[in-house]
């Protein structure tokens, strides 16, 4: 009986007894299953640019509050832009593993780097100019002199870390640009034939293979000094109290930051042979590094806005609880006023009330004015006696007027002279 056995190490051997394929086989079919790769990638790409969205729009409706024009609009914009850019780097970086022409997985090769740097150091120069600002006060405060940091001053570390970055990417492009490359892999098919290939982006000329690899290392290397300088001057102003503690939050995204940038240093230098491992770790990283800065940016942001609406709504209730009480008094008032011109002058005269509401108490506006301006009093001008009706009906109006000036803290304690049974002082 004959058998088959197979021979490792060995090239496929065909009838005409030669390891030469002929024209009549199947066609190779390349084995890369990087589905999963390209899905995870794809969707953490999806997240990270509707979030980077959907804060910018979030940032514009809101515009004009409190919150945000304390934190400055024009550098929330900043730090959306860079996190939409860096989250757009996952796009070309999963098109790599399509079977696509040369000429487009050159250009992701070339584009990956570009979105990658100019998303990195937008976001960074955001967060640089916030955390400068906060520094030249504290210095200014130091000194005992007056400063006014004007949106133009700590713009400069941005236009100086962008033109580093352009002048960067622009010679490594036009010097030795990268190109699409695939080396063969250990799988083969039932002929012996390579069916699997390992690819990455690399240099295209051996002679500019130094270059490319300097360029390489620089653009790798530069944003994570830019951020060792950002963490520098955070730890500086550490101590500074601002604001909704946003300085607070600045420190946390750079302490992370700083350690996605050595993983990223870590994927980048030692090459691996799975292409798919290559893409998930990249992924990851620029995907939890931009969420990490929109939620601990914007996230708090979101809670402070939404509880000075809640205080500001409170605000509004107990005014017009207030006002209502002042107004059912009034008509009490008047019902008696009317009640006591029906009858005639006696000794059974009703008593006559009057009522003095401060105007602050009607033109409060909802700019979380205290309690403190507000107030009214009950002056008795004839101690007559009253029906017994309107005797529950003024004790009912004194003990309700009396707990309301109890929950009201005045500045200046209450007077009593002979004219007034007590009047609050301005």
């Amino acid at each position: 009986n004959i058998t088959w056995k197979t021979v490792l190490n060995r090239k496929f051997i065909y009838a005409d007894g030669t390891s030469n394929p002929p024209d009549n086989l199947p066609p190779i079919k390349i084995v890369s299953n990087y589905t999963t790769e390209v899905v995870i990638t794809l969707t953490l790409c999806g997240i990270t640019l509707i979030l980077s969205i959907g804060c910018t729009v979030w940032t514009y409706i809101y515009r004009k509050t409190k919150v945000v024009r304390a934190s400055q609009p024009f550098f929330l914009y900043m730090l959306c832009i860079g996190t939409a850019l860096k989250g757009a780097s996952l796009t070309p970086l999963s098109l790599e593993a399509f079977h696509l022409g040369q000429g487009i997985l050159n250009g992701t090769c070339i584009s990956y780097p570009w979105l990658t740097s100019l998303g990195s150091f937008i976001e960074y120069s955001a967060l640089f100019s916030k955390t400068m600002r906060v520094y030249k006060l504290m210095v200014a405060g130091g000194r005992f002199r007056r400063a006014v940091v004007r949106p133009l001053d700590v713009m400069r570390p941005f236009f100086a870390l962008i033109s580093i970055a352009l002048i960067l990417l622009i010679t490594w492009t036009v010097v030795s640009p990268a190109v699409f490359a695939k080396s063969p892999g250990s799988s083969v098919d039932q002929f012996g034939r390579v069916n699997s290939y390992h690819y990455k982006c690399s240099w295209k000329d051996d002679e500019k293979k130094t270059i490319y690899t300097t360029l390489f290392y620089v653009d790798t290397v530069y944003p994570l000094v830019a951020l060792l300088i950002l963490a520098y001057y955070a730890y500086r102003t550490r101590n500074v109290s601002t604001e909704y503690n946003e300085s607070t939050w600045i420190g946390l995204i750079i302490y992370i930051h700083l350690q996605y940038a050595l993983f990223d240093i870590i994927i980048s230098v030692f090459e691996t042979n799975w292409f798919g491992a290559s893409i998930l770790g990249s992924s990851f990283i620029r995907s939890f590094d931009c969420l990490t800065t929109l939620f601990l940016i914007f996230v708090p942001k979101m809670i402070a806005l939404r509880n000075e609406k809640k205080e500001k709504l409170e605000r509004e209730t107990k005014k017009k609880e207030r006002l209502e009480r002042l107004r059912r008094f009034d008509a009490l008032k008047k019902e008696q006023e009317d009640e006591a011109a029906g009858i005639a002058r006696g000794p059974n005269t009703p008593l006559v009330l009057e009522t003095q509401v401060q105007d602050e108490l009607l033109t409060e506006e909802n700019n979380g004015q205290s309690d403190d301006d507000e107030g009214y009093g009950i002056k008795i001008t004839k101690p007559l006696d009253l029906n017994e009706e309107i005797e529950v009906s003024l004790s009912e109006v004194l003990s309700e007027n009396e707990l309301l000036r109890e929950s009201i803290n005045s500045k200046r304690p209450a007077i009593v002279n002979a004219s007034s049974l007590y009047e609050e002082v301005n």
